[in-house]
């Protein structure tokens, strides 16, 4: 499991990280919510705030531990299939809860608190969130249904649960769609193509019978999405995509749109500090003193986790976290590419590899490229899962 081409990189950037929470530049003062200058060694990392650091530096160790003990507790078949089922019908109870809520027009999360947004779903205060959590499980509910639809083959079985499992995924692309995430609706229906794709050109036929089947059933799954959409309302995903209907409404969206401002006054602070970085986990401290005056409001995400981590980071930093993903996906895509039929495969290793792996692969891109204009990694429940999915396409690959 151990590779040095991803494990040095990351020891390193512990170590970097490490630094710039025992060298600060500043200190926050809460009273005055302002940095006040300190001594530090200037050719070494840095950060403007040494708390916000070593919160940022246990959050790393965090999840690098939990890719480790994933790779270690969940190496058979049998246990990965066990630990996403639990995933999925979690993320289905969850998508049931969103939908119900959302219907109902209640303005508390979960029925009971008060949101600090009005644009909550679910149990996440941001809908843009909710909808990265959940398009991380749509193809690994869509992988159970190819997964037992196999097994009912083999198994010369007439009972098909894997209808169950594209029914749940069904609700969960529902609930995506009425969230009103335009990014997240894009990915998707984006990652519900790359399902399908994955069935036609490297999938096995024994699966579905034919491919036919194949289109019948990603078919249903759309047409079960499409008209609990319809059911729940349509009117919150319309307005997110539809045209202004006058000058007073463009305006006004022209007005909201604050991510390219947001983006221009973080690269801003990338260009001042591109060396070391203003420190890992202190954008929301440095970023005020970077913010325009029509930003209004309090801005603890750039809205974009890349553009925020290289402002933290810097170039180095961003070398070391590069390098380090860089390293893990080399092994993932190597050994995925080796031939899908092996000799020496058991008949649980190739459905591993048929239908888990892409899925989950499928999923962790979507995130990675949601996370392009929103912060979901910075979101703990989206970070753990996305890291679970890396490390079982990791260790199974």
């Amino acid at each position: 499991m151990w590779n040095w081409w991803w494990a040095a990189p990351l020891l390193i950037l512990i170590v970097y990280v490490t630094v710039q929470a025992l060298n600060p530049s500043h200190s926050y003062q809460s009273a005055s919510r302002s940095l006040l200058p300190e001594t530090y060694v200037k050719w070494l990392p840095y950060s403007t705030d040494a708390d916000c650091t070593w919160e940022a530096l246990g959050l790393l160790a965090t999840y690098a531990a939990m890719f480790w003990v994933v790779c270690r507790c969940f190496r058979r078949v049998t246990e990965c299939k066990a630990l996403l089922m639990v995933l999925v019908i979690n993320g289905f109870a969850l998508a049931l809860v969103a939908i119900l809520q959302s219907v109902s027009g209640e303005q508390k999360l979960l029925w009971f608190r008060a949101s600090p947004i009005p644009e909550f779903m679910g149990s996440f205060v941001n809908r843009n969130n909710y909808a990265a959590y959940m398009n991380l499980l749509i193809p690994i509910a869509l992988a159970l249904g190819g997964c037992f639809g196999e097994t009912r083959l083999e198994a010369r079985s007439k009972g098909h649960p894997g209808y169950l499992f594209y029914f749940m995924a069904a609700v969960m692309a529902a609930s995506v769609l009425r969230s009103g995430s335009r990014a997240g609706s894009v990915i998707c229906v984006l990652l519900v193509g790359c399902w399908l794709w994955n069935l036609v050109f490297a999938g096995s036929d024994r699966a579905f019978g034919s491919w036919k089947k194949m289109f019948l059933i990603g078919s249903v799954v759309v047409v079960v999405a499409a008209g609990l959409l319809v059911l729940s309302g349509i009117k919150p995903v319309t307005d997110r995509f539809t045209a202004p209907v006058n000058e007073e409404e463009l305006q006004m969206r022209e007005n909201s749109n604050t991510r390219p401002a947001a983006y221009r006054a973080t690269f801003e602070m990338f260009q001042d500090h591109w060396v070391y970085g203003t420190g890992a986990g202190t954008f929301h401290r440095a970023f005020p003193y970077y913010q325009p005056a029509h930003l209004a409001g309090f801005w603890p995400y750039a809205h974009s986790d890349w553009l925020q981590w290289m402002a933290e980071l810097g170039v180095l930093g961003s070398v070391l976290m590069v390098m380090t993903m860089g390293g893990i996906l080399q092994r993932c895509v190597r050994n995925y590419r080796q031939p899908r039929e092996r000799v020496n495969d058991s008949p649980e290793s190739r459905v591993l590899r048929q239908h888990f792996l892409p899925a989950l692969g499928f999923g962790v891109a979507g995130v990675a490229l949601h996370a392009c204009v929103d912060f979901p990694l910075h979101i703990p429940a989206v970070a753990v899962l996305a890291v679970a999915s890396w490390a079982l396409v990791y260790q199974s690959s």
